[in-house]
């Protein structure tokens, strides 16, 4: 293989990693705090999977707040609890 071949070929793959890398960067420099994409949607499906009952065990945790305030509510009125 010639010389020359073989500088054309190294030039041209240094100019597409370096293209790559620049859009690499581009593509999440824009974006600082926001999560969308490829890293957005596995960053979601990580934290689904760590605990994928944490929409319900917030749900459950609010109507548990909310039966003791009731209950409180009725025992400072004078009602007696079961």
């Amino acid at each position: 293989m010639d010389f020359t071949n073989a500088l054309v070929i190294v030039a041209v793959a240094l100019v597409l990693v370096i293209l790559l890398n620049v859009g690499i960067y581009a593509s999440f420099a824009g974006k600082k705090g926001k999560t969308s994409g490829t890293v957005g949607l596995l960053k979601n499906a990580f934290k689904r999977a760590r605990n994928p009952w944490e929409d319900e065990d917030i749900a459950l945790k609010q109507l548990s707040e909310i039966v003791t305030n009731l209950k409180r509510k009725d025992n400072s009125e004078g009602e007696f609890e079961e």
